[in-house]
């Protein structure tokens, strides 16, 4: 009896055990400047949006034209040298 109630539990813990081991290595997005905009116009905290800057994979377009875009946007100073610093950053082939 305690055979089968042992091989019950492992059925039962395996599917839990490969959804922990899957959820850890979702791979993240690489945040755009329409996202900063995004998280901007939500209203959520300058130092939020800073955080997800600076812990997310960038792909950014820092050209003048863009910059400018953002600022129009109301993206802050702060949060655009956060985008400028984040992309530069980055590994040559993003």
């Amino acid at each position: 009896m305690n055979l089968k109630r042992l091989f019950l539990l492992c059925v039962i813990s395996l599917p839990l055990l490969c959804d922990v081991g899957m959820s850890q290595s979702v791979v993240k997005t690489p945040l755009t400047n329409v996202d900063v905009v995004k998280l901007v116009k939500s209203g959520l905290p300058e130092k939020t949006i800073l955080l997800a800057i600076q812990q997310s994979p960038a792909n950014y377009d820092t050209s003048a034209d863009e910059l400018i875009e953002l600022k129009n946007q109301g993206v802050r100073a702060d949060l655009i040298n956060a985008i400028i610093q984040a992309q530069a950053n980055q590994p040559s082939g993003t």
